[in-house]
């Protein structure tokens, strides 16, 4: 994480009235609490099988083309979208506190991604839940 900023909470930009998605980080557990605004309020996430707050140790955006698939319709009527996840894109990795921008890689569907700073350096994730965020091009996540 070498030449890293700190960033302490980082937010996603989803629709913001019912899943903006925020994270932010607690020192004491090294690990980002999830919230992700109900009718415009944060509601802090909890695992749906025990209650338990989500904790993450990484937070990881990738991002990507995202395009509109209309031939394909769910049952509530919206169409579905297909992403770029072979190649290589924007990538930021949020972790101990620290946000670190780079680019994501991957050879095939049926390799793992991996992370590279700007340096050339990997980025490594530690060891924990992992929370990866897949979005278009040209969204912006912030971070503080």
């Amino acid at each position: 994480m070498a030449g890293a900023a700190a960033a302490s909470e980082l937010t996603i930009p989803y629709r913001t009235d019912r899943v903006l998605v925020t994270y932010r980080y607690d020192p004491a557990s090294r690990t980002y609490a999830r919230w992700q605004n109900d009718e415009g309020a944060p509601v802090r996430t909890v695992d749906a099988e025990d209650g338990g707050p989500v904790a993450a140790a990484n937070v990881v955006i990738v991002q990507t083309e995202v395009r509109e698939v209309p031939q394909i319709v769910d049952a509530g009527g919206f169409v579905s979208y297909d992403s770029q996840l072979v190649g290589t894109g924007p990538a930021t990795v949020f972790r101990d506190g620290l946000r670190q921008d780079g680019r994501w890689e991957r050879a095939d569907d049926f390799a793992a991604f991996s992370f590279v700073a700007a340096s050339g350096e990997r980025i490594l994730l530690a060891p924990g839940q992992t929370w990866v965020h897949v979005v278009p091009n040209d969204w912006v996540v912030t971070s503080r």
